[in-house]
């Protein structure tokens, strides 16, 4: 997916440009110290593992703390996510709940069928 930003006034693009600049920047030194230019005081920011900060300060603090934690600087990213890791990501996830309803339905037949004084259906296994 492309974004194009040729329609924006110049003076949008350029901010744009020097926002997106200045986070590059930031993230690739681990150096917070421009970062207040970049959130406003009601910013809400959201990273890819879903914690939530709000504001200027909150945020700008917390990345202080990611980059100066030895985890977050121990690895260097090799490229962007592969699109084809993320969709067997998908398919794994679909297979597993998937598998799970195909268990939670067996159950309920073995559970049915002892009420009853019945066989389990076939395919599931009697409990010993």
């Amino acid at each position: 997916m492309t974004t194009d930003f040729s329609d924006l006034p110049p003076d949008d693009q350029q901010a744009i440009g020097k926002t997106l600049l200045t986070l590059l920047a930031s993230f690739g030194n681990r150096d917070a110290e421009a970062l207040p230019a970049v959130y406003s005081a009601d910013a809400d920011w959201v990273n890819a593992f879903g914690t939530v900060k709000r504001g200027r300060d909150e945020i700008v603090d917390y990345l202080r703390g990611l980059f100066a934690d030895a985890n977050f600087n121990r690895g260097e990213p090799e490229g962007p996510p592969e699109d084809a890791l993320r969709h067997a990501l998908s398919r794994a996830d679909r297979a597993s709940r998937s598998s799970n309803r195909s268990k939670k339905r067996s159950r309920l037949g073995e559970r049915n069928a002892e009420r009853n004084h019945l066989s389990p259906p076939r395919g599931t296994r009697q409990r010993g």
